[in-house]
């Protein structure tokens, strides 16, 4: 659309989310370097602009410039009319612990700039100190805009991630306290995995709830980082093979590798992963429906039952969405089955599952 002689459209940037693709250009430069120099060069190199833009937004006493909402393209000059002052600032101990990960992770992976290393080493241990600081104010759930892409997470996805940055950060660092932090916090998220089978003919187990209550599962419809359960449980076992927890993670990996693998029939013979288990009593967690679902119409908790009894039904109140439920602008499945790909890939390479590794290029296809 063009208004004002300005093309309008949806140009918002969230910091978050930079970090994100930075995180995952490093994986492939990491992956692809002994054997593709060229095309690995041309990802560091873009993964270098993106650790310089979240460090940019970074304040350094928790809070950061994290995201602006944009509809047109700025004419790059401060003072005129077009000039942005809503970009939203927050000190969000999810954002930290994230971030701490990114940055550990390219201070184990650049190695071209021994300066830049130690600077990531330094921020990474502070932004996790900070959000283990503001975790310790105020605990869980302080999601404080809409708009951010981080207000859907679950308690048990938030402590994966805790235990994921700890376990980054032990493997760059070797320090003892951040291997304590790992395993004590993905304890959470362990103990609100489904390891008892549903009444289905298959069995049905191996995904996780939201909290410890069990009363609504982890699913998504617009944004995911479903991957960031295996994420914490395989790099728990990589870094601290001779802890106590250590079967239990390993464990948690194979029933949650099981399920993917069992959920592919409700899609065949198509690739596409599905949504997953839903119950048709989640709509009674009204905190969690709220801020799973943005701008609800008036019969969203009715929608929601009959979303749900379309799908397929494997015992009273569980049923499998190939599709998530959806209300609102805020859907899409893109991102939702290849978050849970990614799960599928990296279990998968732990496991040495073929199975599981075809499920995750499925995704990509």
């Amino acid at each position: 659309m063009q208004a004002g002689g300005m093309m309008r459209g949806d140009l918002s940037q969230q910091t978050l989310q930079t970090g994100d693709v930075t995180y995952m250009l490093l994986e492939g430069y990491t992956k692809l370097k002994d054997h593709q120099p060229l095309l690995a060069m041309h990802l560091l190199e873009e993964a270098e602009w993106g650790l310089e833009f979240i460090l940019r937004n970074r304040y350094g006493d928790g809070y950061r410039a994290n995201s602006a909402g944009l509809l047109i393209w700025q004419d790059g000059i401060s003072g005129t009319l077009d000039d942005i002052t809503t970009v939203r600032v927050q000190n969000c101990a999810l954002d930290n612990f994230l971030y701490a990960a990114y940055e550990a992770y390219a201070a184990l992976t650049i190695d071209r700039d021994p300066m830049l290393q130690e600077y990531l080493q330094r921020v990474a241990k502070e932004d996790f100190a900070f959000g283990l600081r503001r975790h310790e104010e105020v605990g869980y759930g302080e999601f404080h805009h809409f708009y951010e892409h981080t207000y859907n997470t679950s308690e048990s996805q938030y402590m994966a991630t805790i235990s994921w940055a700890a376990s980054m950060l032990y493997k760059l660092t070797q320090d003892p306290y951040y291997a304590e932090k790992a395993a004590k916090f993905i304890q959470y998220t362990l103990d609100c995995q489904r390891t008892e089978p549903l009444k289905d003919p298959d069995k049905t187990h191996g995904f996780f709830y939201r909290d410890l209550s069990k009363t609504t599962l982890v699913h998504y419809n617009h944004q995911s980082r479903e991957q960031i359960y295996m994420q914490a449980m395989i790099l728990l076992c990589e870094t601290q093979p001779d802890h106590p927890d250590y079967t239990r993670w390993d464990h948690s990996i194979r029933i949650y590798g099981n399920y993917l693998k069992n959920l592919m029939q409700y899609t065949a013979p198509y690739g596409m992963l599905p949504s997953g288990v839903y119950h048709i009593d989640e709509v009674k967690d009204e905190v969690s429906f709220d801020h799973q679902h943005l701008f609800q119409p008036a019969d969203a908790k009715e929608n929601y039952v009959v979303q749900v009894k379309n799908g397929v039904p494997l015992d009273q109140g569980h049923y499998v969405k190939r599709f998530p439920v959806w209300f609102s602008i805020f859907n899409g499945n893109t991102v939702v089955h290849l978050s849970t790909g990614k799960a599928a890939a990296i279990c998968g390479k732990y496991l040495q599952d073929e199975e599981l590794i075809e499920i995750g290029r499925e995704q990509l296809y």
